[in-house]
């Protein structure tokens, strides 16, 4: 049975537009990362009302499956389009081609939501119950080594970034 890597990727847009003979554009991406259940454990799950109700609304991946396992190799092939590594314990800083640097280029906001992370801003290897492999963007040298750093941050500051109206246009959302 192939299993999804992520059992949902949610794609919620506000203020969604479409122009005649135009792209559609949106103010806000949110991918929220969740693993290690299988599609049929999640979709139609009567468990999970809200999860499905999301999905339903919004999109699902349902062609998204694991490229490798562990887990490390998978949040790479997400946000860099190619497996770096598969080694969970690899603690340093890459330079390839990722979705922050293309963000930044386009002259666009983001941050990443990590569970339990320490502090903003913090690109160790981890401390329990946060761990960098599930962050995947404290990893890319345009975080890493510039101010970007610290937009890794705590998933407890999402609700205040929400209140004030200050969400960043690509939010990253990771669990432990």
């Amino acid at each position: 049975m192939k299993y999804l890597f992520v059992a949902t990727v949610i794609f919620l847009f506000l203020n969604f537009r479409v122009l005649a003979g135009t792209v559609p554009s949106t103010n806000h991406v949110f991918v929220v990362i969740e693993e290690n259940h299988g599609y049929s454990s999640v979709i139609g799950n009567s468990s999970m009302p809200y999860l499905n109700s999301l999905a339903n609304k919004y999109g699902l991946a349902t062609q998204y499956y694991a490229n490798t396992h562990p887990s490390i190799g998978n949040y790479f092939m997400l946000t860099t389009g190619r497996v770096i590594t598969n080694n969970d314990s690899m603690c340093s800083t890459i330079t390839q081609d990722n979705i922050v640097r293309h963000l930044l280029t386009a002259g666009k906001t983001f941050k990443s939501y990590a569970e339990s992370l320490p502090q903003a801003g913090y690109t160790g290897c981890g401390k329990y119950p946060y761990v960098k492999r599930h962050n995947p963007l404290a990893y890319f040298s345009d975080v890493a080594n510039s101010s970007e750093k610290y937009k890794l941050v705590p998933f407890s500051q999402f609700s205040g970034d929400l209140a004030n109206h200050s969400l960043p246009e690509y939010s990253f959302i990771v669990p432990n």
